[in-house]
């Protein structure tokens, strides 16, 4: 029996992570405020976040060679009609209805 699919919008916030220097004078920098908005199809939030965290690591490394961090992962499952109701990443913080 197929699993039923419902939609979620993913907003993840993300920075770059600089990459480590040995030398004294360049001192390490980050970049943050990358901001990821992506409309998936899930059975769960769970795997909703999973995926789109999957894009964004792999979007990333197309662009440069140092890695993102993550700083926070909102999962709003998308209802006709009615407002989204929003998740937080239960890895972090307990669920916002």
């Amino acid at each position: 029996m197929r699993p039923e699919l419902h939609r979620y919008r993913v907003t993840v916030i993300a920075h770059r992570r600089a990459p480590v220097s040995h030398l004294p004078a360049a001192p390490a920098r980050a970049e943050s405020g990358i901001v990821h908005v992506r409309t998936l199809r899930a059975p769960d939030p769970a795997l909703a976040r999973d995926l789109a965290l999957v894009h964004v690591h792999a979007e990333s490394a197309l662009v440069a060679d140092v890695r993102v961090g993550v700083d926070a992962v909102l999962v709003e499952r998308l209802r006709w009609g009615r407002p989204p109701v929003r998740e937080l990443d239960s890895r972090r913080v307990a669920v916002v209805r």
